[in-house]
């Protein structure tokens, strides 16, 4: 992962926080705006895309679950790490969450 992309926190002794730190493209922020708005009848293909965006940023696996709370879609690959995209109008952030 380009650790440079991010502004990193330590939350706790065991819990780091990563903030995106680059602006997503207009595609991935229509598609991630898709996504919000469109949550429970999404296209499989979309969240093709949605997965590969994550882990292309991370270079995490593709094997992502998620759901919709608030402006919010929360993501996950297992029990330590979390993905949360915040959508704010037109502004999008993405924080990435992980637990030692």
């Amino acid at each position: 992962m380009n650790y440079t992309n991010f502004n990193k926190s330590l939350v706790s002794e065991n819990t780091i926080c990563y903030e995106y730190n680059k602006q997503f493209c207009n595609n991935n922020i229509k598609l991630l705006n898709e996504c919000y708005n469109n949550w429970f009848k999404i296209d499989i293909n979309q969240i093709i895309k949605l997965k590969e965006i994550i882990s292309d940023i991370t270079d995490y696996n593709f094997d992502i679950k998620g759901y919709k709370k608030d402006n919010m879609i929360i993501l996950f690959n297992n029990i330590k790490t979390r993905y949360y995209i915040i959508i704010f109008s037109k502004k999008i952030k993405f924080y990435w969450i992980h637990i030692k």
